[in-house]
């Protein structure tokens, strides 16, 4: 059986999804929002119970009456989650990855958690770069992450902050202009084909524009709370990569991403769609797989961001290893 060849496109190139990828239907996030209950019946992107006003279809899920959690999860595991997801990966390439050891573990970070998100997301997952403007669309294979991942050079300063610039500042230009149409009925249709992303962001940390990645996030937050657009259309998970014995070393790199997780949505008045964890990739390098995870750090890993509960959950407390 032939593996598909890999798609790969830049930004200056056109690019079609394959032809046999339906548009979803409509749908706004992968949990129930409380919040989204108290909006007027008259909103097309009202979220509610079947019969209730608004868009509804008949896979939709039933709404506890006085659900306890702030998100309650759709489906009998968390994973499951991730089929209403486009998952999407934004990985270091810098000089800082450019070591055997460090390209290797973030090669076992992007394989492992793709492997996972591929189980529920059918159309594959998407994998963009700090800084190549590589990027692979529908990934489905190992293999094909393997010749994107190794045809990268990795050279150059971490510009994350650009790099989540370019790439959420795109993706919320879609949802404003389908907010924007006034015809109900488009604007609904419009809105279901928009599939709530997951962001995943493997890197070591080490990043060169501190503060254009910060007002990325905060401005890309503020667009769609201005929309009142669903808490769970976009959730952004930073996975720190790290070694070990050098983890007091990057405490400073932890503590940042922690910033960004804790300290954005009151500092700013925004959504909280940021988590962090940390991957200490020599610990799982032996045996080059993820495979002796504990189930609740391989969830935080990929669901942190868009599951407010395991955002909740320190990282400290899935790694006694202390900073």
């Amino acid at each position: 059986m032939n593996t598909p060849a890999i798609t790969i496109s830049t930004p200056t190139s056109s690019h079609s999804h394959p032809e046999s990828q339906t548009s979803p239907e409509p749908f706004i996030g992968g949990f129930i929002n409380p919040a989204d209950l108290k909006r007027s019946p008259n909103d097309p992107f009202h979220v509610g119970p079947p019969g209730s006003a608004g868009p509804s279809s008949p896979t939709s899920p039933s709404i506890p009456k006085k659900p306890k959690p702030p998100h309650v999860l759709v489906g009998s595991h968390p994973y499951d989650v991730l089929v209403r997801y486009n998952t999407v990966f934004i990985v270091d390439d810098s000089d800082s990855v450019s070591g055997t050891e460090e390209a290797d573990g973030c090669w076992l970070a992007l394989k492992s958690l793709a492997h996972v998100a591929n189980k529920y997301d059918m159309d594959g997952v998407d994998v963009h770069f700090v800084n190549s403007k590589k990027v692979g669309k529908n990934l489905k294979h190992t293999k094909q992450l393997s010749e994107l991942f190794r045809s990268v050079t990795k050279k150059g300063d971490c510009n994350l902050g650009k790099a989540l610039q370019d790439i959420l500042s795109e993706y919320v230009k879609r949802l404003e202009k389908a907010y924007k149409e006034k015809d109900l009925g488009k604007r609904a249709k419009l809105m279901g084909s928009i599939r709530p992303v997951n962001y995943i962001v493997i890197t070591l940390g080490e990043i060169s524009d501190e503060k254009k990645l910060t007002k990325a996030i905060v401005s890309a937050a503020k667009r769609m709370d201005e929309l009142e657009i669903s808490i769970t259309q976009m959730g952004i998970q930073f996975i720190q990569l790290g070694e070990g014995d050098r983890r007091s070393e990057d405490a400073s790199i932890a503590k940042y991403f922690q910033k960004l997780d804790d300290e954005l949505e009151g500092k700013h008045r925004i959504r909280d769609m940021v988590d962090t964890a940390y991957f200490d990739y020599y610990q799982h390098d032996h045996s080059g797989s993820l495979d002796g995870l504990e189930d609740d750090e391989l969830m935080k890993f990929i669901l942190g961001g868009v599951n407010r509960h395991l955002d909740a959950c320190a990282s400290r407390e899935i790694d006694d290893t202390p900073y």
